[in-house]
């Protein structure tokens, strides 16, 4: 047998051999190919490019039970293992993993306010958003989260997390207390007294050193707000990116929290603007969102008082679903001159693709979130650069139907997305910064966090990971 073949072999011998290993440290909660549950769990993820085929589905329902499945995994250091919340990234390879492991945590979703404590609630990370939000509703008060429902909350917080209410209170992962985490090496709290380097590399490091089993989130006082979506016709595109670029170089309102996307939309086969924007207070038609709600014509839009929970459910329910997808994100600061030539090269890309039947593009512009310097978080961004002023978050997203078309696609909006990068070197107005979750899979957003950054990262785990669990099996972008 040649040596590659060898190798093959070995894999093979690993993959099914962990099957029974786990079955007996974990009776009842590890799931195979071709049973119902397996099936239900795959076809679960939301899109279908992260339904991949694993060789076994853990589904833990105790924080004990993760620990054990890691133990597992340490036995076997060529098996890949990927870390499930919600299962919203459409990266394969990220919240999925073919012919390895994929350790589901939506069982544990526990939701329950801290005792003795109002602002401070506790999240499994296997908890949707939607349930945060209904369930603070009860209390007249709202968190730092998602603003689609279905999205899971430990993916969201590890990975930054830009909210509503971003503009006022930063990233989600800058609005957590402390975290339930297991290492390689057990189970451990991270907070700024205990593990307080871990607390920090995890904020946007997703899970390269550790599986965030629990979040201690602060929460605040919030009935509704102020809030909603207009639509306009593509005519209106340098009157939408003039708000968008007066806005940004006005004074600073951490009440105006802004989702600008320019779309278009296979099904009706034509180009539009959509703004989902919010005032963070209880005041109708607010100064702050004038010069958007005042763009002529617009279709009928949706704007009114209403809870967290409600803006949540109503974004949800304009994802595209059950599509094969690819996020990508750059950061720039704004100006109408790059807006008009990155807006100029998506639609060229766009027009490349349109063929694909019922296919969606969108490029949206949103905020970047103030930082708080007193807490630093493990983005290695300048907390003192106030990069929220100026600057804007990109995400270009493109949901597409049939498989023949994913790599054409792909290739599509990268090289789109290298253009827009240029064409925002050229002006100085590019920042390195990638916020990793919009990233493709093809971006390397860790490297964009410093060298600094890096090399602290790289500590934390010789520290809590000595030997390289997490480098070595885990999937998704790596430090």
């Amino acid at each position: 047998m040649a040596p590659s073949d060898q190798n093959t072999q070995i894999h093979a011998d690993d993959n099914n051999g962990i099957h029974a290993r786990l079955a007996v440290v974990l009776p009842g909660k590890i799931f195979l190919p071709d049973s119902s549950e397996y099936n239900s769990n795959v076809g679960s993820y939301f899109f279908r490019t992260a339904r991949q085929s694993p060789a076994c589905i853990v589904k833990p329902t105790f924080t004990q039970d993760v620990a054990a499945a890691l133990e597992v995994l340490t036995e076997y250091p060529d098996v890949k293992f990927a870390i499930r919340s919600g299962g919203h990234t459409p990266n394969p390879n990220h919240s999925n993993v073919d012919a390895g492991v994929t350790i589901d945590l939506r069982a544990l979703a526990v939701v329950k306010k801290v005792d003795g404590r109002n602002d401070l609630l506790q999240v499994g990370a296997g908890a949707e958003w939607g349930a945060v939000y209904e369930y603070l509703e009860k209390f007249g008060r709202s968190a730092v989260g998602s603003r689609e429902s279905s999205v899971g909350v430990g993916g969201f917080i590890t990975g930054g997390g830009l909210s509503f209410f971003a503009p006022e209170l930063g990233f989600a992962c800058d609005n957590v207390t402390n975290m339930e985490v297991v290492t390689a090496q057990g189970i451990v709290n991270a907070n700024n007294e205990e593990n307080p380097d871990l607390f920090r590399a995890i904020r946007g490091g997703h899970c390269n050193f550790g599986v965030v089993t629990r979040f201690d989130i602060i929460t605040h006082e919030r009935t509704t707000f102020w809030g909603g979506g207009i639509r306009y016709p593509e005519t209106t595109e340098d009157a939408q990116l003039q708000a968008m670029v007066d806005l940004k170089s006005g004074e600073y309102n951490p009440c105006v929290a802004i989702i600008q996307s320019f779309l278009y939309l296979g099904f009706q086969k034509s180009f539009c603007v959509s703004n989902n924007m919010y005032y963070l207070r209880q005041e109708e038609h607010p100064v702050g969102l004038k010069g958007f709600e005042d763009i002529q014509p617009q279709f009928p839009g949706t704007m009114r008082l209403d809870t967290t929970k409600n803006f949540a459910l109503e974004l949800q329910a304009k994802q595209p679903l059950d599509q094969f997808a690819i996020y990508m994100t750059t950061t720039i600061r704004i100006s109408f001159s790059i807006g008009k030539k990155i807006n100029s090269i998506w639609r060229a890309a766009t027009l490349e693709i349109i063929d694909s039947p019922n296919i969606t593009s969108v490029l949206t512009y949103q905020t970047f979130p103030p930082l708080k310097r007193n807490d630093p978080n493990g983005m290695g961004i300048d907390s003192n650069s106030e990069l929220h002023k100026e600057h804007l978050i990109l995400i270009i997203s493109i949901y597409w139907l049939e498989s023949k078309d994913n790599e054409r696609i792909i290739k599509v909006a990268k090289d789109a997305l290298e253009k827009m990068e240029a064409a925002a070197a050229e002006e100085n107005a590019l920042h390195p910064y990638k916020y990793i979750n919009y990233a493709s899979f093809w971006q390397d957003p860790p490297s964009s966090y410093g060298q600094a950054t890096l090399d602290a990262s790289n500590e934390v785990s010789k520290k809590y990971d000595p030997d390289g669990l997490f480098r070595r099996q885990a999937v998704g972008f790596k430090f």
